[in-house]
C-alpha cells in the first residue's frame, strides 16, 4: 500500500479540533459472564461498545438482526433503539460511554469492525489488578473503533436530533440515578408538566420514563454486583431503591434471579 500523501498533511490548532470531535466520558465498562441479556428496547444517551467470545447474542436494529461474531466489535451510537437476544450463556466485554460533538451527527445503527485490536488489549486488561491500569486502556479502545467510522454515516449538521428537553432528562436520569425520587423530579427540571413529558419521552424512545429509570437502576446494580463488594443493601441504597426488599423484587422481574444469585452466577473467571 502507497503511504505518500498527495499533499502535506497538517493538523493546525489542533484543540480546536479535538472540541469539535468531544472527549468520550466513560459510564461503565466490563467484562463478564453473560447469562441474560434479552431486551425488547434498549435506548439512552450511551455510546456501544460490544464484544462477545463466542456466538449466542443478537441484536435487532430496524428490520435487520446482527447476530454477534466473535471476531467482530460492534459499536452503537447513542439514541439507537435496538432489541437484544440472548440464546446460551457466554463471555461479554462492553464499553458505555457518550461523546459530543461531530459524534451526535453520527446516524443511527450497528456499526461492525474487526476484533483483532481488541483481543490484542484484551488479555491485558483482564490481567491487571489494578483499576486505573484498565481504565487507562479504555479511551484508546474507544478511539480507535471511533476513527474507524466512514465520512458517509455523519449526517449533514442541520438533520434535526430528539427533543432536547428529553436528551437533556435522558442524561439527568443517568447521571443521578441514585438520587432521583420520581420522575416528575426530571420533568420538573427539564421545563415539562408530568403529563407533556410522558407523551414526548415515549415518542423518542418508545419507552415510558418510569420503566427507563428502572432500567437504568437495574444495569448499574448489575455493575456493581459484579465488580464491587458492596452489600445488597448498600446497592439498593446507591441505585435508587428504598430498601433491600423492594430492590430484590424488581430486580429479579428484570433479571429472572435475586441480585445474591445474579452476583454468585456472574463471579466466575473468564476461560479465554
Amino acid at each position: 500500500m502507497k503511504l505518500t500523501p498527495r499533499e502535506n498533511i497538517s493538523l493546525k490548532q489542533a484543540n480546536a479540533h479535538q472540541k469539535k470531535l468531544g472527549v468520550p466520558e466513560i459510564f461503565d465498562c466490563g467484562f463478564l459472564r453473560l447469562s441474560d441479556w434479552t431486551s425488547s428496547r434498549s435506548f439512552g444517551s450511551f455510546w456501544h461498545i460490544y464484544w462477545n467470545s463466542a456466538a449466542g447474542a443478537s441484536v435487532i436494529f430496524g428490520d435487520r438482526k446482527y447476530v454477534f461474531k466473535s471476531n467482530t466489535v460492534y459499536l452503537i451510537p447513542a439514541h439507537t433503539l435496538f432489541s437484544t437476544l440472548l440464546t446460551r450463556p457466554l463471555w461479554h466485554f462492553y464499553i458505555d460511554f457518550s461523546i459530543g460533538g461531530e459524534f451526535e451527527r453520527v446516524k443511527k445503527g450497528i456499526y461492525e469492525f474487526p476484533a483483532d485490536y481488541l483481543k490484542e488489549i484484551l488479555p491485558r486488561f483482564i490481567k491487571t489488578e489494578t483499576p486505573e491500569h484498565r481504565v487507562r486502556m479504555i479511551p484508546d479502545l474507544i478511539w480507535h473503533f471511533l476513527a474507524r467510522l466512514p465520512e458517509d454515516v455523519f449526517e449533514k449538521p442541520e438533520k434535526k436530533k430528539i427533543d432536547s428537553r428529553i436528551e437533556r432528562a435522558i442524561k439527568i436520569m443517568e447521571n443521578n440515578v441514585g438520587s432521583i425520587n420520581t420522575v416528575a423530579d426530571v420533568s420538573s427540571k427539564v421545563g415539562l408538566s408530568p403529563t407533556s413529558f410522558y407523551q414526548l419521552f415515549k415518542k423518542a424512545t418508545n419507552k415510558n420514563p418510569n420503566h427507563f429509570l428502572t432500567h437504568l437502576r437495574i444495569g448499574q446494580a448489575e455493575f456493581l454486583l459484579v465488580n464491587t463488594n458492596a452489600s445488597i443493601d448498600e446497592i439498593a441504597s446507591s441505585v435508587g431503591f428504598a430498601d433491600r426488599y423492594h430492590f430484590s423484587k424488581r430486580f429479579k422481574q428484570f433479571e429472572n434471579m435475586t441480585p445474591v444469585q445474579y452476583r454468585n452466577k456472574m463471579k466466575k473467571e473468564p476461560d479465554l
